[in-house]
């Protein structure tokens, strides 16, 4: 028997470079239903069908288009009006300004404003502000993007005459009444609609009641509430909702915080010691931690950024074998919420950037309410009691932490590394699978974090994490153009290259200026928009051995060792430069000996990674190098017609 489908999905699920066509969630299991191109139907788990998304194997014939395109500055500039518009219409509408005042204030305000005011298209209208809203809802920063870029792909729109009679039993009945039901709209709508097209003799497009729910959807909620109950009540309403918050499927809502770890490790030869930060996320549901970073430095953006794409991405094999887990899942999604603090490494452009680019909604806390975070809080006090049991705890059962720092600072034994592999193995191994009590569960069950993630699955759809393309996008934050060559393209003195760029330079020729955009954290990779298709083409830099360093230190390695501006910098200057420590930035303030040691360790740590990466693909480069120019062995065809010998 074919299983039913909850909702047609209709995207692409790539199996051995077969397109599978995607059907749907099945009904009644934690099942994705697939049509293979023979056309016979198969299922996969829910889980493995997150696990394709994020590794990019689900393709989206409708949106890829446009997520596989890094925005240039113009759509940028109009993604941030959309946004500050819909952000403005909250607020007057929450002040109960009606749409017309609306308009008229947001109009004035908007043309007053420097940063919007050389916006040269028209104002958008009542309805168009809505759509704008949906968009933002359902698809977030994607479907706020401009899709003219799209001309030609077409697909098919409501029905404007029935949008214009539908809305207008709105405005007289729906809004202004709490006895007017959904039903009724819909039935007064249609007869009405059926009506007019029998007298102008037009053939009526769908008018049924999903399309009556999608139109009454676009309308502000907290306004239909207000129209039909009155502003006391709705204020009450919504006050009350906002207070109450009831979690029940994985990743509605997610906690991140940091904190320093309390315990001492060892940090270098020398035999300094200094404190860990960790930074970690739990999901509310299921009590199960799904991103932990540990770092020397203090908390900042990228640590917190790093920590929300290791929720939405899988761990790969080397991850669980570096840290020896023994139990090893995937537990990926995108959050709906995430709840933070007031901290600056909660913030800025980074953060803003990871925000716009994944979709999902950043609350931040009151300042002085832990409170309101209490299952991160938990789960810090969870890690600091299973650290109190390693050498170099900063605190016991018998000894407060103020008074055992010392003696924890002269016991210290294990390395950074070994602290990180630790935490790491004791949260996949031994909190993943220890049961919770009911009453610090959010769904006041004893199971297990990983039992219970596993169960909801089942009854809730996880939502789908990013593709690797979105994730992408989230650091590749600067722009510039460049001039396409034969070669490549040669940006910041490094040389890039790709058979794409080149299928590219047959289509287009030399000479014409590209727009070229970048993550200035890392110069191993570059994106260049490709003038035709609008599709912007991830390259790679030519030497395999180069550094993951910023492009801020290279700029700083370039005036240091001073090379020809007009020729290419080699690898060997680059490396030569880190060893002599001229691509960190001079710190005017030193500190104390204590932080000074600190920071070194920070920064060696960092150049022996960067070092070693660079290493490992020099190494997979020359195998792969030897294998291609190895001589082939020459078989004997299995076709060969058998030779008799001659008689002497």
């Amino acid at each position: 028997m074919t299983p039913l489908v909850k909702q047609y999905d209709g995207r692409i699920l790539m199996i051995d470079e077969q397109a599978h066509e995607v059907l749907g969630p099945v009904h009644g299991r934690p099942a994705v239903s697939l049509r293979a191109p023979d056309g016979i139907q198969h299922e996969i788990s829910v889980q493995d069908f997150q696990f394709q998304v994020s590794i990019g194997n689900v393709l989206d014939p409708e949106t890829d288009g446009l997520r596989n395109r890094l925005p240039n500055a113009e759509e940028q500039f109009e993604v941030a009006f959309r946004k500050a518009v819909i952000e403005q219409t909250v607020v007057l509408e929450a002040e109960g300004v009606t749409w017309p005042q609306r308009l008229l204030i947001m109009r004035e305000r908007f043309e007053q404003d420097a940063k919007f005011s050389k916006r040269q298209k028209k104002f958008p209208s009542e309805r168009t502000i809505q759509v704008w809203m949906k968009q933002n809802l359902r698809h977030g920063v994607h479907g706020l993007r401009d899709r003219t870029f799209e001309s030609g792909n077409r697909s098919s729109r409501h029905d404007a005459l029935f949008e214009e009679i539908l809305y207008d039993i709105l405005e007289k009945h729906y809004l202004s009444s709490d006895r007017i039901t959904e039903t009724l709209v819909g039935k007064l709508a249609a007869a009405q609609y059926r009506e007019k097209c029998r007298t102008e003799g037009i053939k009526p497009n769908p008018h049924g009641p999903k399309v009556v729910r999608r139109l009454i959807e676009l309308l502000p909620h907290y306004d239909v509430v207000k129209r039909r109950l009155g502003s006391k009540e709705a204020r009450r309403n919504m006050l009350q909702a906002g207070k109450i918050q009831l979690v029940e499927s994985p990743l509605e809502r997610v906690e991140i915080d940091c904190t320093t770890a309390d315990v001492f490790c060892v940090i270098d030869d020398a035999g300094n010691v200094a404190r860990p930060t960790i930074c970690a996320a739990v999901d509310c549901a299921t009590g199960l931690i799904v991103g932990l970073q540990v770092s020397l430095s203090s908390p900042h953006s990228l640590l917190v950024a790093n920590t929300l794409k290791e929720i939405m991405s899988p761990h790969e094999e080397k991850f669980f074998k570096k840290h020896k887990i023994e139990k090893r899942f995937q537990a990926i999604g995108r959050p709906l919420a995430v709840v933070a603090d007031q901290g600056s490494e909660n913030s800025g452009d980074l953060i803003e950037r990871a925000i716009k680019t994944t979709s999902f909604e950043l609350r931040k806390n009151v300042p002085g309410n832990p409170d309101r975070k209490p299952f991160v809080e938990r789960l810090f006090r969870s890690i600091n009691e299973v650290l109190t049991t390693l050498p170099g705890a900063t605190q016991s059962k018998e000894i407060a932490a103020k008074s055992r720092t010392k003696r924890a600072m002269e016991e210290a034994r294990l390395t950074f590394e070994e602290v990180e592999s630790f935490l790491q193995k004791w949260r996949f191994d031994v909190h993943a699978h220890r049961s919770q009590r009911r009453i610090q569960s959010a769904l006041r069950t004893r199971e297990t974090p990983w039992a219970c993630w596993t169960r909801l699955q089942e009854d809730h759809l996880v939502p789908e994490p990013p593709t690797p393309m979105e994730l992408k996008q989230m650091f590749f934050a600067g722009a510039a153009t460049r001039k396409l060559h034969r070669y490549g393209i040669e940006f910041e003195g490094i040389q890039y290259s790709s058979a794409a760029l080149r299928k590219l330079f047959k289509e287009i020729g030399s000479g014409q200026e590209i727009e070229v955009r970048f993550d200035p954290t890392n110069i191993l990779e570059i994106a260049v928009r490709n003038p035709l298709s609008g599709e912007d083409l991830f390259v790679g830099a030519k030497h395999p051995e180069l550094p993951a360093i910023s492009f801020d230190e290279l700029r700083r390695l370039r005036r240091k060792r001073n090379p020809d501006p007009g020729e290419d910098l080699k690898v060997l200057d680059i490396l030569d430069g880190m060893l002599e420590q001229h691509h960190k930035k001079p710190v005017r303030n030193p500190g104390t000996k204590h932080r000074q040691a600190k920071r070194a360790a920070v920064n060696r740590r960092a150049d022996q990674a960067a070092v070693d990466d660079a290493r490992a693909k020099e190494q997979a480069a020359r195998m792969v190098a030897e294998q291609e120019a190895a001589p082939k062995r020459l078989r004997r065809p299995a076709n060969l017609p058998e030779t008799s010998k001659r008689p002497e």
